[in-house]
């Protein structure tokens, strides 16, 4: 006697309901977890984790999609309050700290003053352009700089400051253009 089983299934396959599909999908979405982790918590292949996420109804994914990449000018504004401050010197670096700066981030900066053969001195009237999506930071030269030109409509070669996100947000890139070459800033 033979058996019948769905088809496409293997012998002994589990089938799993369409809330536990959906459980595991909405916890595979969550940008602070991946999918291995997912998968792992529940015995289940990556691959078919990710399977299931590709499965989902357009209507259903595209209340997930990132906004449109987009660029969003930061102003900074000069003070007009007075406030205390500490400058701190080393050779053509200066830095000044206003207000009463925490001790522990006082001495890592001299720490790096110390330490650091070169530093960047943006020039005044500089802009800096914060990316607003995310951007994947196995992002080079080249294709930031193409962002920059086809999103912006900016030359990336103008001295502006560009920074950009990376998914969890918890990684920066910045592009600059210092007159002798690109910069990439991690």
């Amino acid at each position: 006697m033979m058996e019948v089983s769905a088809p496409g299934r293997r012998r002994g396959s589990r089938n799993y309901t369409q809330e536990f599909r959906e459980m595991v999908v909405a916890q595979a979405n969550d940008p602070a977890r991946s999918i291995a982790d997912v998968a792992q918590e529940h015995g289940l292949n990556a691959n078919m984790v990710a399977k299931w996420r590709r499965e989902r109804s357009p209507a259903q994914s595209t209340a997930l999609l990132p906004a449109p990449e987009s660029f969003l000018p930061v102003q900074i504004a000069p003070s007009s309050k007075q406030q205390p401050a500490i400058t701190v010197e080393r050779g053509a670096v200066r830095v000044r700290f206003e207000g009463t700066p925490d001790l522990d981030v006082l001495r890592v900066v001299l720490a790096s003053l110390r330490d650091a053969s070169m530093m960047l001195g943006l020039p005044s009237g500089t802009r800096v352009w914060l990316a607003a999506g995310v951007t994947d930071m196995r992002a080079g030269f080249n294709s930031l700089a193409a962002k920059v030109q086809s999103v912006l409509e900016r030359d990336p070669f103008s001295g502006h400051v560009f920074v950009f996100r990376g998914k969890r947000g918890d990684l920066l890139k910045v592009l600059w253009w210092s007159g002798d070459g690109l910069c990439l800033l991690m």
